[in-house]
């Protein structure tokens, strides 16, 4: 359940604190229960949710890279840039440039 809501609120603000409120268990507890389960931090895994959300973007998008940061809740660019780079191996431009998705069939029209 934890996962899931981390999974589907990464581009707010999250902190095991706010977490704790909406499944009724203490902070301590869910952070211990969460790194020995997934093996890894919450800022970590958030982290990773907001670089695939960002992914999905930059594939199927052409939305600048800067507004893309700010929506997946990095509201600094070269700091995404850096996390991205971490994260996939390759800059946002260079991902995008590499797989980016041409809708094709609203030109078939």
């Amino acid at each position: 359940m934890v996962y899931r809501l981390i999974r589907k609120h990464c581009c707010e603000e999250l902190s095991w604190e706010r977490i704790s409120e909406v499944v009724n268990l203490s902070p301590d507890y869910l952070r211990k229960e969460f790194s020995e389960h997934y093996r890894t931090t919450l800022s970590r895994c958030v982290r990773d949710f907001r670089m695939e959300e960002a992914s999905k973007m930059l594939r199927m998008t052409n939305e600048r890279i800067g507004m893309i940061a700010y929506k997946v809740g990095i509201r600094n660019q070269s700091y995404f840039s850096k996390c991205f780079r971490e994260w996939s191996g390759m800059s946002p431009r260079s991902f995008r440039e590499k797989y980016y998705c041409i809708d094709d069939e609203k030109d078939i029209i």
